[in-house]
């Protein structure tokens, strides 16, 4: 088998020979072996290379050459997928059907068997490795060399260090619950090591092991993970150590299920702001996502648009990516024709599949008015995601809602984006279709897959009402949704509202009503077990979707529950909480008083926009807080520093809104 279609490419053939230094320890896992066929194996730069060693020693295969062997093999996919979308002429299609030829070759089955019957002989760290990378080549879970592998480690797991130990926790957290077991053994594995003094490899393969079961991570583990973070933050570690290791840490600071743990997640991305030149675009997105969800610090969002800005101009000059994409929202909308013919170029490509959600993310920030473009987008992402169901060779339960979802959701949130000005009826009537089959299953059994196909349904359902199929089954799963269930359900119910606002049909608005009473129903008992501010502004939210007025004891409720987790509060908290106060005209003082106080004590690192949105509040409810002068000079000199870094504002609403409070 040859490597011909890549090599092509000066380019791409000039990085493959620069090995991954972020990762020696995938490179050479014998690194201080004698073993000539070990060191060829290493050192190869296609994957023929590393099957003509093995041809040529087919006799005297080794537990070291064959397991060198299967590292190898990962590290040159790994570099396919590292600099694959640097290299236009390389798609994300092309490298997984490479991937398919290498697991097909002869010499890599040969590799399985022999691989097989000398496992015995891996060392720990060589055994989590193949259990790991033959994994991620696609070698089947239920294979027998997986699962003679696995029961080496469940052998051995006592006698792991964490080098080993990551490896196997990455490998165990897309098992499922057959992996509880192993999981389990591996966390108190981990608890005893969190007391010695970790260096830095020690402390980045801790959090990998963390980050991995972090569903099983227990209070005390938390709790003196916790401390070692602090201690690696006074001592100055995240300022110079690799900026893979604070995202990481970051990831599993901001779990959902631990919204305390917050606090810590602001200082880390400072410290990453620091070191901003040594991030890679891919880390820049992982950044830009933790960003969204708090809409702070300041600094981290002028150096990701000053970074945007960079990469386009360069992508202008050396032809465009569909990556940059990402980096949309970071933009100025002067970009929205470049990106839109970013976009159509796309259309095109092979692997348009997996750059649906990218190029979403574009034409939603733009608002593109090119009706055309978003019909092909629409119709094209629809087409895909079918013929990736028909090409797939294995299916399970909900495989084609997950696969679904990924159109069906995002048209959601686009359509209502935009007001309903937007709609492709094609698409709307199709997918109805689609997904009303796909609830005669038995995927219509599970509450979570129903509350997501319903919503779209009961979106787009005609005046004269919604299907019956479906409300009885809204109805039926009701009292087993979930908090996130009840959101996505008044979604729907918004959008069908928006959509139907002229005559609607008796029988539609009757059994929305019932559905609304049913998800009341549900907001309260959740509110009562709600643990976390995201849990009660979720809840708000969901009640305003499905116009729930704002005059009832449920709504004071909601409102009153807020101010248990005031000390949660940060940018993207405020701007949902202004804009349900907005919306509703509703005066709740203490959560005023507490979110100037936040900007008051913030101010260095809030956007001027969360301002501006918190004194559209403060002047449409009424309401002037005690410390207003201070309030009005912290966010008069954000507004003159956004000003001065060019970063667009709204200069005469934000100098009304601040004379008018004051």
């Amino acid at each position: 088998m040859s490597d011909s279609e890549f090599e092509n490419s000066a380019f791409f053939r000039r990085k493959i020979l620069e090995k991954d230094q972020l990762d020696p320890l995938r490179v050479n896992l014998y690194s201080g072996s004698s073993d000539a066929v070990i060191k060829n194996i290493s050192e190869a730069n296609s994957v023929q290379e590393v099957f003509d060693q093995i041809d040529r020693f087919g006799g005297c295969l080794t537990a070291e050459r064959l397991s060198q062997a299967v590292v190898t093999l990962w590290d040159l996919q790994k570099v396919y997928g590292r600099y694959g979308f640097d290299c236009s002429m390389i798609t994300k299609y092309e490298i997984n059907n490479f991937l398919e030829k290498i697991l097909s070759h002869p010499s890599f089955e040969k590799i399985i068997v022999s691989l097989e019957s000398v496992c015995e002989d891996l060392n720990n760290s060589s055994l989590s490795s193949m259990l790991l990378y033959l994994s991620k080549l696609g070698v089947s879970n239920h294979s027998p060399i997986i699962e003679k592998l696995l029961l080496l480690c469940i052998e051995r797991i006592d006698t792991f260090n964490l080098s080993a130990l990551s490896r196997l926790s990455v490998y165990l957290r897309d098992q499922g619950i057959r992996a509880y077991f192993l999981q389990s053994k591996l966390l108190v594995l981990i608890l005893n090591r969190l007391d010695g003094c970790l260096d830095v490899d020690e402390f980045h393969m801790m959090t990998i092991c963390l980050n991995s079961t972090k569903r099983l991570v227990t209070k005390s583990i938390l709790e003196k993970y916790l401390a070692l973070v602090q201690r690696k933050m006074h001592e100055g570690f995240f300022e110079t150590c690799d900026p893979r290791i604070t995202l990481k840490v970051i990831k599993l600071l901001t779990y959902q299920e631990w919204p305390s743990l917050r606090r810590f997640v602001q200082p880390l991305m400072l410290c990453l702001g620091k070191n901003f030149h040594a991030l890679t675009v891919v880390q820049v997105m992982d950044l830009s996502n933790y960003f969204q969800n708090y809409l702070e610090p300041i600094d981290i969002f002028h150096k990701i648009c000053q970074y945007s800005v960079n990469a386009i101009e360069e992508a202008k000059i050396s032809g465009g990516r569909p990556d940059i994409l990402c980096l949309a929202p970071f933009t100025s909308l002067k970009m929205r024709p470049y990106f839109e013919r970013l976009i159509v170029e796309q259309l095109d490509q092979k692997d348009f599949y997996e750059y649906i959600m990218v190029l979403f993310k574009a034409l939603r920030y733009f608002k593109t008015s090119n009706r055309k473009l978003c019909d092909a987008f629409w119709i094209k992402s629809m087409n895909s995601v079918e013929e990736e169901l028909k090409s797939s060779s294995h299916s399970f339960l909900g495989m084609k809602e997950i696969a679904r979802r990924k159109v069906y959701q995002r048209y959601m949130y686009f359509n209502n984006n935009l007001g309903g000005t937007y709609r492709n009826f094609a698409l709307e009537r199709t997918m109805s279709n689609l997904l009303l089959d796909d609830l005669k299953t038995t995927v219509g059994l599970l509450p979570s897959k129903v509350a997501n196909m319903a919503a779209f349904i009961i979106s787009y359902s005609s005046r004269e009402g919604i299907p019956e199929l479906v409300y009885e089954k809204v109805i039926l799963c009701g009292p087993q949704f979930s908090m996130y269930d009840t959101l996505t359900i008044s979604r729907g119910i918004q959008i069908s509202l928006a959509l139907n606002r002229k005559n609607p049909q008796r029988t539609l608005m009757q059994q929305i009503t019932t559905i609304c009473r049913m998800l009341d129903a549900k907001t309260e008992e959740y509110l009562k077990a709600a643990t976390t501010l995201n849990h009660v502004t979720n809840l708000v939210r969901g009640y305003l979707n499905r116009r729930g007025s704002p005059r009832t004891l449920t709504f004071d409720r909601l409102i009153s529950a807020i101010i248990p987790y005031l000390h949660e509060l940060n940018s993207r908290h405020i701007r949902d909480i202004c804009l349900c106060f907005i919306n509703t005209l509703y005066l709740a003082p203490d959560i005023l008083e507490a979110m100037s106080e936040y900007i008051v004590k913030n101010k260095e690192h809030i956007l001027a926009d969360t301002m501006e949105v918190m004194l559209t509040c403060f002047y449409n409810v009424g309401y002037t807080p005690q410390s207003v002068e201070p309030l009005l000079a912290a966010c008069t000199h954000t507004f003159l520093h956004t000003l001065l870094t060019a970063v667009p504002c709204s200069t005469a609403k934000f100098l009304i809104l601040a004379s008018k409070v004051a």
